[in-house]
């Protein structure tokens, strides 16, 4: 089963920085059983979102030549709280260097308004 854990992008500077968001409905299929008297986004399908974002920022700094990017690794991930229906997450991702085999990222987070829901560092 695949989730597209992205909606909009809404910022994108080639490269460096992409700003995404997620709008999580009541209707996603995962929130059925996570969980069904307290319905909250999981907490690695919030990371899954920040990983989607970096994969856009990557994909289009490299003019899509890749369909397929992998995660290697994911350090000092910290999860603040939780996210409910009718939230909307935003994503931010910041590229440390993007090059043809291997790109790094600096952080960073996902917040439901001004608040952090998870941030790595």
């Amino acid at each position: 089963m695949r989730f597209i854990l992205i909606d909009k992008i809404i910022s994108l500077e080639s490269g460096k920085a992409i700003k995404a968001v997620k709008n999580v409905s009541l209707a996603e299929e995962y929130l059925a059983d996570h969980f069904p008297t307290f319905p909250v986004l999981p907490g690695v399908l919030l990371l899954e979102g920040l990983i989607e974002s970096a994969s856009w920022l990557v994909r289009e700094a490299e003019n899509f030549a890749h369909s397929m990017l992998l995660l290697e690794e994911a350090r000092n991930v910290k999860y603040k709280s939780f996210v409910a229906p009718g939230a909307q997450v935003e994503y931010t991702v910041e590229a440390k260097t993007v090059e043809e085999n291997i790109s790094r990222r600096v952080g960073r987070r996902a917040n439901c308004g001004s608040e952090v829901r998870i941030k790595t560092l």
